[in-house]
């Protein structure tokens, strides 16, 4: 028994757009906090193309689980060589050399894996290339540039530029070199004089981020509240005041004694010093006030620095949304652009194709006039296999010329009907059906037959 893996589609989320929000590296972790990345987008275009995962069409050995694929072969698909993909004596994959997994079937030599680890060898290969591949969609958010990758039906697009995938997984995302996906996004900034998220946060950074670290350095690094009256101009004029007033009152009462202080006696100069001392020992109630007042400056110098600093954080903010508001209108307006582009572009394939298809089918109407006469001619004469030859001969040339099938070919290829794919074309090329009928033709082996009349119709 054989199993034949087919192609397949994968659904597709909507893509959505998240403004991100300016932080300054100086705000509460004093770094800037990058925009979350969305996990797994899926690369799909605004006319709802959805990607198909591409699957070689592979007919397994019999004890192989479908959705598994030969190793050499799909690592030879993804442009990696054979002379880098060996097979060791104990029986592992070897990547230039290096042992990389055993593989989980070995028929006749043929090594199978499924797909995760086909895609885990893929990465592995392009890594010690020095070419690793990245998530198209995820490489290029996390350049600020979340809204130019698109699906063109056939691959992803960076900028409105088709690159082939190097794969595609189960679930839609496309990987890419990582090189070549700079590549794209240089392009698209060059040529659009566009610049993504992180560097506009860079911009506010060089034009703020100074005076930022100044003001918030004058709040974080401030000294700790001291207060010593010594240092206090305004303890030091009330200190020169009551100094001036115990003066006062020393002279007032030498005078008052008709004395000096050198001809005081000794009552009178204590009675003197008394009250001196006392004056001076007023300045010591104004110290608690002194220190109050002193602290509310402090605090109230505090809150001035923290408004200092909240004015350059809004400057810097104001800053920029002007300049993400500039930039996602310039990309919005590239972005509609390029699809209108592209619409045209498709709508003019499109139409040529119709047209290629029209003169097709005119001209296989107009010889198949003539060979509807000859066939009824034949068919009179003898039904055997000559008639089924000239049928199929007379098809298959049209075919080729053509270079692929049509629904027209169905009328005298009836078998073609089992190869038709969703979007109206075949998997079944017009020169490998010749090849196969040509093998067959003349051969007596009844199973060789009979695999003819099964696959393709043949009697």
């Amino acid at each position: 028994m054989q199993t034949t893996v087919t192609a397949g589609t994968t659904p597709v989320k909507n893509k959505t757009t998240t403004k991100p929000v300016y932080k300054s590296p100086k705000a509460e972790s004093a770094k800037v906090q990058p925009g979350t990345i969305q996990a797994s987008p899926q690369e799909k275009s605004a006319n709802n193309n959805t990607p198909i995962v591409p699957k070689s069409n592979v007919t397994l050995p019999e004890g192989v689980p479908q959705g598994y694929k030969p190793i050499r072969q799909t690592l030879n698909e993804r442009n990696i060589s054979n002379e880098r993909i060996g097979f060791d004596n104990d029986g592992y994959v070897t990547i230039d050399g290096n042992k990389v997994i055993k593989p989980q079937y070995n028929i006749d030599g043929t090594t199978y894996a499924d797909e995760a680890t086909i895609n885990q060898l893929t990465q592995d290969a392009y890594q010690r290339n020095g070419t690793p591949l990245v998530a198209t969609r995820d490489y290029a958010t996390s350049k600020g540039y979340s809204d130019i990758v698109d699906w063109d039906g056939t691959n992803p697009t960076i900028g409105g530029v088709a690159t082939p995938a190097t794969y595609i997984t189960d679930n839609g995302v496309s990987y890419i070199p990582q090189s070549e996906a700079d590549r794209l996004i240089n392009d698209y900034k060059l040529k659009n004089e566009i610049d993504g998220n992180r560097a506009v946060v860079e911009d506010v950074e060089k034009k703020y981020g100074s005076a930022e670290e100044a003001a918030l350095d004058k709040i974080i690094n401030r000294d700790a509240f001291k207060y010593s009256p010594e240092n206090d101009v305004v303890f030091n004029s009330y200190k020169n005041q009551y100094q001036r007033s115990a003066d006062e009152a020393l002279r007032k009462i030498l005078n008052g004694n008709n004395t000096s202080i050198e001809g005081a006696s000794g009552a009178v100069m204590s009675d003197a010093m008394a009250a001196r001392d006392a004056e001076l020992g007023k300045i010591n109630d104004v110290i608690p006030e002194l220190y109050q007042d002193a602290y509310n400056r402090y605090i109230q110098e505090d809150s001035l620095r923290r408004n200092d600093l909240d004015a350059v954080r809004l400057l810097a903010n104001d800053y920029y949304n002007r300049r993400y508001a500039a930039n996602r209108d310039q990309i919005n307006d590239t972005n509609e652009a390029m699809a209108s582009e592209r619409q045209e572009k498709q709508r003019i394939f499109d139409n040529e194709r119709t047209l290629k298809q029209q003169q097709f089918e005119n001209d296989i109407y107009t010889n198949q006039e003539k060979r509807n006469q000859e066939m009824h001619n034949v068919e009179l004469a003898t039904r055997n296999e000559s008639l089924k030859k000239l049928i199929f001969d007379d098809g298959i040339s049209t075919a080729l010329a053509r270079g692929f099938f049509t629904e027209s070919d169905e009328a005298w290829f009836p078998e073609l009907s089992r190869y038709r794919k969703g979007d109206g074309t075949y998997s079944l090329h017009p020169a490998q059906a010749e090849a196969d009928y040509n093998r067959i033709i003349g051969q007596t082996n009844y199973d060789v037959q009979n695999y003819a009349i099964k696959n393709y119709g043949f009697r």
